[in-house]
């Protein structure tokens, strides 16, 4: 997505809250050094916005979130599957994971993300320490958005044009409530 995606959803009407996450490429998320790079488990490294959990009511097992001044260093927060996948149930003590070549100190744990599951299986570090280790770029990969009920269908029909002008047709949205109203009904 265009790096003024953000911007440009939070400065819609009827948008509460916004938040991105950028795919950062030639990483992968391992318990040491001595993991073949090749074993992801599954697992996805990605860059994340300080303010994720708040845009998707997402709580942390253990730890804490991401502060503005870690999110410049070799930290990171697990998902609750990467997490499990890693053998890491605590950030008590030393835990520290692998990534990209370097060791990250594991400072939160989040519990099931109910409305955005790939973030279950993701090892989230900060878009500075990501720039500066991967190069990752300031494009967002998904944007997430939290609206009113109310507001939800209006929001929803004008993001694809707020967010890409020239061609709408390439921003997919899709509402996660879908999904957990569908597996409700099942």
């Amino acid at each position: 997505l265009p790096k003024t995606t953000g911007i440009k959803i939070a400065s819609m009407r009827g948008v509460d809250d916004t938040s991105a996450v950028y795919t950062v490429t030639g990483a992968t998320a391992r318990r040491n050094a001595l993991v073949d790079e090749n074993d992801t488990s599954g697992l996805a490294v990605d860059a994340t916005d300080l303010n994720l959990p708040a845009t998707l009511s997402a709580e942390l097992a253990s730890g804490h979130f991401l502060t503005s001044a870690e999110a410049r260093y070799p930290t990171v927060v697990l998902g609750s599957v990467a997490a499990q996948r890693l053998g890491i149930t605590s950030v008590k003590g030393s835990r520290a994971i692998y990534i990209g070549g370097q060791y990250y100190t594991v400072v939160g744990i989040l519990k099931p993300v109910t409305l955005a599951t790939s973030i279950d299986r993701a090892a989230l570090i900060g878009l500075p320490q990501a720039r500066a280790a991967f190069g990752t770029e300031a494009h967002p990969s998904s944007q997430y958005v939290r609206t009113a009920d109310g507001d939800l269908a209006s929001v929803r029909k004008l993001i694809p044009a707020t967010v890409n002008p020239e061609h709408p047709e390439e921003v997919q949205v899709s509402r996660p409530s879908d999904a957990l109203e569908a597996k409700a009904a099942a």
